[in-house]
């Protein structure tokens, strides 16, 4: 399908509609998968909606449109990082614990003399192991961390991509719009995956509770 000209959704700023126009008039062939995504989240009903108290709050700012637009350029690329499977917090912890000892298993037959390997820079590659091991147990930590854990807890089961998503949106609005914006995250999740239910405001702060 292609077409000469399609209008936003009224409710959005002038700068907004003038940034989505550049590329809402081509050819919808000649469109990125980024572009299509974003024309989704602006055009869905929910997210104009919750945008309307979002907006007010961020354009006392001389860059609140590139703000807001990098934010939604992020979220657009979101769908492209999904993991592939979702782990429960038990095959986490796990997977980390068999890591660690298998990296400890291979520091300690890399640091003993003997005439088994011959590689060159074993030294190199022993520090580079510690180094490896050292980001695996702090993982490990924090999966079993009760005050960190749950985050893992809410990556398994039928909601495990949504949740997810949700908390990458909500990150990046802290990052570029200063706040969470629960209602507003929410929104755009489902706008993003093409969801009828709605993630609530509820489910978006115990994502981001400490």
């Amino acid at each position: 399908m292609s077409h000469f000209y399609v209008r936003l959704p009224y409710g959005y700023p002038q700068a907004i509609q003038e940034w989505a126009g550049s590329f809402l008039l081509a050819n919808e062939s000649l469109q990125s998968a980024e572009q299509k995504r974003i024309l989704k989240i602006l055009a869905h009903q929910n997210v104009k909606k919750a945008a309307r108290k979002v907006f007010p709050k961020i354009t006392n700012s001389e860059d609140w449109p590139s703000n807001f637009t990098t934010f939604i350029e992020s979220v657009a690329e979101i769908p492209d990082r999904i993991p592939y499977r979702f782990y429960t917090p038990k095959e986490i912890t796990d997977k980390l614990s068999y890591v660690d000892a298998l990296a400890g298993s291979l520091i300690k037959v890399i640091s003993e003399p003997s005439n088994v390997l011959l590689a060159p820079n074993l030294d190199e590659v022993a520090n580079e192991l510690k180094i490896f091991r050292d980001s695996i147990r702090q993982q490990l930590e924090s999966s079993v961390n009760k005050d960190v854990g749950p985050t893992y807890g809410r990556q398994d089961g039928t909601r495990a991509p949504t949740n997810w998503c949700a908390r990458q949106i909500g990150t990046l609005s802290l990052v570029h719009l200063g706040q969470l914006f629960p209602v507003f995250t929410a929104a755009v999740t489902q706008a993003l995956l093409d969801q009828r239910d709605v993630p609530t405001e509820t489910t978006i702060r115990d994502l981001f509770k400490e």
